[in-house]
């Protein structure tokens, strides 16, 4: 007995991890609330930092600053924590289908319901993108202010100053939580235009022809990559940080300068920009926590066994004698004589045929398919097929799919994909047809069998898959080439 194993693919193969993001925010964290308390709450601790930092009251203004810093990142934690980001859930291909007897469920409805929500995730990143653009305006404001306030040298001044800037500082964070709504809400905007797109696809009859070829071109796998670098919403968080480190350092010095420190000392200025930096690292990782999708369990797809007529469920036949009735180039007919497992005889009239392939020739520009018209003696009529021919004597399938896509088509294939084996009517033949789906053509020549082939015909995918449905066309390996072919295509309409 032969089995196959099928494994839905692991969630989050190849996505990154929004664990590092959390580690690190929580070392950082812990490193700063450390560092904080141990210079605000350790008793007589100045009497030795004071030295080492350059100056008396540098421990204490250091200490603040290292506690505000833990503070605000112990809060983007928690949110961090407590609201992962969780991806639009993917388009299922039959999430809402036409029902015109069925009220609330008619087209016009569904597509009014699905623009509505469209249009208010538009407005919501409208108004995300307005609170950037005075958050940058009060961040300049802010930062002249404190500029001010250390050029003058003026305690009084200096203490106005720090609340000033630590609370734009503060801002900043929520800022930031806002510039990641917006990315959150870009990424659902866009899976809803997908189900938009999903709905036409799924109700392709009720549009017409036209209508569809003007609609989309859609990929129904594509999610957001929300965590992406590079991009305007990175870039924007990026300054953010850049310009709340800027407002925090601004209060810090102006703090020092209030209780008449001296930050400028080397150790000082060192220890300053590190809580900066760590500052700077908390907003960053606090994007990645939040925009980064968490990998969520899925469950694995069942074990898909094939099994051949050798089963301990289904006895094969035993075969008493045999005789070969005719022998040609093409088929050999023989007769069986069998016993079935109940012992009981019969006969068998088995046709075996060489193995062949089957070609789905696919042209992506124009989303169509290639087919041939071939006269079918045993039918007496034409039909329109895929290319098809027999695999000589030891020669590699693959091989004998392009031979035959050339021979009948005058088409050569800069990619060719197998997509398995068929039977063709296992009750009295083993012919076995491989199936390829031929992508990258290119025409080299005219048709060369034209003995064989009357005419080729370039069909789009959309009205073969119709034709079928409408029995139009009828040859079987022909409908199972297009649509194994169909399901490895992107969806396109």
């Amino acid at each position: 007995m032969a089995s196959v194993s099928s494994h839905a693919p692991s969630a989050g193969k190849g996505q990154p991890s929004v664990w590092p993001a959390r580690l690190w925010m929580s070392a950082g964290t812990l490193a700063a609330a450390l560092l904080g308390g141990a210079f605000l709450f350790i008793p007589n601790i100045a009497s030795v930092t004071d030295g080492l930092l350059g100056g008396k009251g540098n421990t204490l203004v250091l200490g603040v600053g290292a506690a505000f810093v833990a503070v605000v990142m112990a809060i983007a934690l928690v949110l961090g924590w407590l609201y992962p980001y969780k991806p639009p859930k993917r388009p299922s291909h039959t999430r809402k289908t036409i029902i015109e007897n069925q009220p609330g469920l008619r087209s016009e409805k569904i597509l009014e319901e699905e623009y509505e929500y469209a249009a208010q995730t538009a407005e919501q990143a409208m108004e995300h993108r307005m609170t950037l653009v005075n958050f940058y305006l009060l961040i300049a404001g802010g930062a002249g202010s404190g500029v001010v306030a250390l050029l003058t040298g003026r305690p009084e001044v200096a203490g106005a100053a720090v609340p000033l800037l630590w609370v734009i500082s503060v801002v900043g964070g929520l800022i930031l939580l806002q510039l990641i709504a917006l990315r959150k809400a870009w990424a659902g905007s866009v899976m809803q235009m997908n189900y938009i797109k999903e709905f036409f696809i799924v109700n392709a009859d009720a549009f017409s022809a036209r209508e569809l070829a003007d609609a989309f071109l859609w990929s129904p796998l594509t999610i957001p990559d929300t965590h992406r670098k590079g991009n305007v919403f990175h870039y924007s968080a990026l300054l953010i940080a850049l310009l709340d480190v800027g407002a925090f350092l601004g209060g810090l010095f102006a703090l020092g300068l209030t209780t008449h420190a001296v930050l400028t000392a080397p150790a000082s200025v060192v220890l300053a920009l590190l809580l900066g930096a760590l500052l700077f690292g908390g907003h960053m990782w606090v994007f990645d926590m939040q925009l980064i999708p968490t990998q969520q369990p899925q469950p694995s797809a069942p074990t898909v066994q094939q099994t051949n007529f050798v089963s301990p469920v289904v006895q094969p036949n035993t075969v008493i004698s045999t005789r070969e009735i005719f022998k040609g180039r093409v088929v050999t007919l023989r007769v069986d004589d069998v016993r079935l497992p109940d012992g009981t005889t019969g006969v068998r009239e088995i046709v075996q045929h060489a193995p062949a392939v089957v070609i789905a020739p696919y042209l992506e520009d124009s989303d169509e398919f290639v087919f041939i018209e071939q006269y079918r003696d045993a039918l007496g009529k034409a039909l329109v097929e895929l290319p098809a021919g027999m695999i000589s004597p030891g020669e590699d399938p693959a091989a004998a799919a392009r031979r035959e896509l050339w021979e009948e088509t005058g088409y050569e294939a800069g990619a060719l994909r197998y997509l398995g084996p068929f039977y063709t009517s296992p009750g009295f033949t083993d012919e076995v047809l491989h199936l390829f789906l031929a992508t990258q053509l290119r025409q080299v020549s005219g048709i060369q069998d034209t003995h064989e082939i009357a005419a080729l015909h370039r069909i789009s995918r959309a009205e073969a898959l119709r034709q079928i449905t409408a029995r139009q066309i009828s040859d079987g390996k022909t409908i199972i080439g297009l649509l194994w072919s169909d399901r490895e295509l992107p969806t396109r309409v």
